[in-house]
């Protein structure tokens, strides 16, 4: 079971439907659902994934940044004598 809040004009417009058809409401939600999935899983999954690859790169980059300003730094070796 799925409980999904929907605006009170969507409702009313199922509803409408439903007395109207004599059909049950998960019917007309079930088409709907797998229209939607039918037209947008694989574009929404593709898009999904083009934007991942693209954090990751970005995320390369600033590592690449970070290294090469923390190769750059000049840095000194300071001996220090113990007693």
């Amino acid at each position: 079971m799925l409980t999904v809040p929907i605006p009170t004009e969507l409702a009313k417009r199922l509803n409408r439907l439903v007395e109207e058809t004599f059909r049950p409401a998960s019917f007309y939600l079930h088409q709907a659902l797998e229209e939607f999935l039918d037209e947008h899983e694989d574009y929404l999954i593709a898009q999904t994934h083009d934007s991942l690859k693209k954090l990751r790169m970005s995320s390369e980059k600033i590592e690449k940044i970070l290294q090469k300003r923390t190769s750059n730094k000049q840095t000194s070796k300071v001996t220090v004598q113990t007693s």
